[in-house]
């Protein structure tokens, strides 16, 4: 994930079966400190996707810059949460991802020699 980016999670429901299937589901995007305790909740999405007999459907939830540029520091990330629940069956689906800010490269040239405690 670039820090200056917007990005999106796709999430693709697949029904093998010959019957109707209907999947509730619940996304939520979390800032969240190095130590993965969650700072703020960022986003959440509960669609309910209905998928006819052997067919797929994807859902998307997208985060802009701006909605998230403001709740990420350097040693922070976003957690992705996922809980589906396949209502018919009760199958019951649950994910985690962690997404991380790209971070720039810095080099630092100087000129002559450098030493500790010594401007140049």
């Amino acid at each position: 994930m670039q820090r200056n980016g917007d990005f999106h999670v796709t999430l693709q429901f697949s029904n093998t079966s010959t019957k109707t299937r209907t999947v509730d589901s619940h996304i939520t995007a979390l800032s969240c400190r190095y130590t993965g305790i969650a700072t703020s909740e960022m986003k959440n999405e509960s669609p309910s996707i209905v998928l006819e007999p052997n067919n797929e459907q994807e859902f998307s939830l997208s985060m802009k810059c701006h909605d998230y540029i403001g709740n990420v520091d350097s040693d922070s990330h976003i957690n992705i949460y996922v809980i589906a629940v396949v209502k018919e069956t009760s199958q019951i689906f649950i994910f985690q991802e962690p997404l991380w800010a790209e971070k720039p490269n810095i080099e630092i040239k100087t000129e002559g020699s450098a030493h500790v405690g010594k401007s140049w």
